[in-house]
C-alpha cells in the first residue's frame, strides 16, 4: 500500500491509493480463494464495492473471458422476451385484482 493522499489541505481526510498488486492479491482473495466479497473486505479493512469494481475492472479486461456464441444470444433474447410479456401479463393482473378488490369493500358511513 502507498503513502496516503490528502484530498486537500483545508480538511484532514485522507485518500488511500493501492497498487495494482494489492488490487489483484485482494481480487484473488475471492476468485481464487473463495472468500466472500464481504470476508475479503473486512479481512483488509475495505469496503466490498471496492473489491467488486476492482474484480470487475480485471474480470473485463481478461482476453479469455467467456462471450456468448450466437444459439447462446438468441436463447437470451428470448428468455429476456418472455419475462417481459409475464412481467406485463402480472402487472394487469395486479392492476384489476386491486380494482376488483376495491369494489367489493363496503362504503364506509
Amino acid at each position: 500500500m502507498s503513502k496516503p493522499k490528502t484530498l486537500s489541505s483545508v480538511s484532514n481526510t485522507v485518500r488511500r491509493t493501492f497498487s495494482e498488486e494489492f488490487k489483484q492479491d485482494a481480487v484473488s482473495l475471492v476468485t481464487q480463494q473463495g472468500y466472500s466479497l464481504t470476508q475479503a473486505a473486512r479481512s483488509l479493512d475495505l469496503h466490498p464495492n471496492l473489491i467488486r469494481n476492482w474484480k470487475n475492472k480485471f474480470m473485463g479486461t481478461q482476453k479469455d473471458s467467456p462471450q456468448l456464441c450466437e444459439d447462446e444470444k438468441a436463447e437470451l433474447k428470448r428468455l429476456q422476451k418472455i419475462k417481459g410479456v409475464r412481467n406485463r401479463f402480472f402487472g394487469e393482473f395486479r392492476s384489476r385484482w386491486l380494482w376488483a378488490r376495491k369494489k367489493k369493500r363496503p362504503a364506509k358511513l
